[in-house]
């Protein structure tokens, strides 16, 4: 019996998880990192990406179910400046990094830097790797999804000043190699694929060419692509006049429809709130909702899915007197934006990205807000307290035949390079609705073989109209005429154009309107 009673205890002692310290780690300690992206890997162990800016370096991380390093890998030779952006698991347990590597420095210091999309096996040597020639002055908000297929699907913020912001979303095949491309004026955040394989991107506009005397304003902004990419929706969301809106994540609602997190400026002041907006299925704005604390000042990064009907929200909140003295912040919110939970952790972390664990938990990767810095990785239970870590036998790397720990570099320069074709437009926000606050009104939308346009607020004289395909390229111009009265009403024909997605734009000396016509 007493046998018997010693190999049951063992046995509870081997299966069940054994809690110590708390989940609260910290790598790369007064080396100027940080860290942008989590996944949980195959064998239970989690994927930690981390860069720095001094000097510029990118690194892969490997470790065990408690945060234990088995493996790390610089990403590119010093000399590259490759940083790491966005990752995720590939369907043969690797990793798949997509990020930015330095192509060029101008005379003036500006960096110019192309992306990258590197695929690792699960052991963390590279299988391939290619470079996606853009020259975009420094961004790195980028992200990278596998699809069923296998392909993948990322974006990418290419720009070159505030004027001109351009987020490509691209699909490639298994092995780097470009499908689609498109682009739309946005500054992208953050990136999930639904169900059926669509990707919806959260981001925000920029309002460049607001009434004299207003300032520039955030929108928040969702793109939602097919597989094929097809473009269904581009839809922004400004909450009042006045007010900017800048929207981070999103996550899918049980009635088919999205909720986005954002953080929205408070009248009279420097501060933002964080803020839930409801939209429908085909990304109109239904509703929205302050969900933070209006005397500080909070800004949301990312968001995940804790049931179909709950959500995480990983949010940073600062001293409004003090933006310095920074803490965590986490939210649970329902569908209809209700806060359920919320804890704050006086920390100085920065939580970038938080991911679903396969135990029903949460990871969260940041970086540690000082002078020193240090990624930060933490594991939340499903409470939003600390996890605390447990001992099981878990075999990490069982999919490598001789797993060993790396500390090496992988080189990137010198592979295959694909050209994207980044378009030349500068235009300001397109409003959804036909008339925007300038007063330009494009009618019908959609339309077939002709288009009127009507503006007031020109001066006498001539204006040019441009229209612009998505990629950029003019298609179409004309010369109008603008009455004495500062108004102008003009019928277009537009029968030599296929059938898409257009950009028509009003030109007088320094005013500029813009909208996106559909044509049939």
């Amino acid at each position: 019996m007493k046998t018997k009673l010693v190999f049951f205890l063992a046995l509870t002692l081997y299966c069940c998880p054994i809690y110590a310290q708390y989940w609260y780690l910290k790598y790369l300690s007064s080396k100027n990192f940080g860290s942008q992206y989590d996944v949980e890997t195959y064998d239970k162990g989690f994927c930690l990406s981390a860069w720095s800016w001094k000097p510029i370096e990118g690194v892969i991380m490997k470790t065990d179910v408690n945060g234990n390093v088995l493996w790390q890998r610089v990403i590119g030779n010093l000399q590259d400046s490759a940083t790491i952006g966005g990752i995720c698991n590939t369907s043969d347990g690797g990793i798949a990094i997509f990020g930015e590597i330095e192509r060029s420095v101008d005379s003036t210091g500006a960096e110019y830097m192309d992306y990258y999309l590197l695929k690792l096996n699960p052991c963390g040597e590279k299988d391939w790797n290619k470079i996606y020639r853009c020259a975009s002055l420094d961004g790195n908000l980028c992200q990278v999804q596998q699809l069923k297929d296998k392909s993948y699907i990322f974006y990418a913020d290419i720009y070159g000043n505030i004027s001109d912001y351009k987020c490509a979303i691209c699909k490639v095949d298994s092995v780097g190699n470009l499908l689609w491309q498109n682009y739309n004026l946005m500054t992208p955040k953050n990136m999930f694929i639904d169900s059926s394989g669509n990707a919806i991107v959260t981001g925000n506009v920029i309002d460049f060419y607001p009434k004299p005397g207003n300032d520039r304003l955030l929108h928040s902004d969702m793109i939602k692509t097919t597989q094929s990419g097809k473009q269904i929706f581009d839809e922004w969301y400004d909450p009042a006049k006045q007010i900017g809106c800048d929207g981070w994540a999103s996550q899918p609602t049980p009635d088919k429809g999205y909720l986005t997190i954002a953080a929205k400026g408070i009248p009279g002041s420097q501060r933002f709130v964080l803020f839930v907006i409801k939209s429908d299925s085909v990304g109109t704005g239904v509703w929205n909702k302050v969900a933070g604390d209006t005397t500080t000042l909070e800004y949301p990064f990312d968001m995940c899915r804790a049931s179909s009907t709950t959500y995480i929200v990983a949010a940073q909140q600062a001293d409004s007197n003090n933006i310095y003295n920074t803490k965590m912040l986490f939210e649970k919110i329902d569908t209809g934006g209700n806060v359920l939970k919320r804890v704050i952790y006086n920390t100085l972390m920065t939580p970038y990205k938080i991911n679903n664990t396969s135990d029903g938990k949460f990871i969260v990767a940041g970086g540690e807000d000082n002078t020193a810095g240090a990624v930060v990785a933490l594991k939340l239970n499903s409470d939003l307290g600390i996890d605390s870590f447990y001992h099981v036998r878990y075999q990490y790397d069982y999919l490598c035949p001789n797993p060993v720990k790396k500390t090496d570099t992988i080189t990137i320069k010198g592979a295959d390079t694909v050209h994207l074709r980044i378009p030349v437009y500068r235009l300001g926000i397109v409003p959804k609705q036909s008339i925007d606050s300038d007063g330009f009104l494009v009618y019908p939308n959609p339309a077939n073989n002709k288009v009127s346009i009507s503006v007031s607020g020109l001066h006498f004289g001539s204006a040019q109209c441009n229209i612009y395909d998505m990629l950029g390229d003019k298609v179409q111009y004309c010369n109008l005429f603008s009455g004495s009265f500062g108004n102008l009403t003009q019928t277009i024909d537009i029968s030599g154009l296929v059938s898409g997605v257009y950009f028509i734009e009003i030109v007088q000396a320094n005013m500029r309107y813009a909208q996106k016509i559909i044509v049939e």
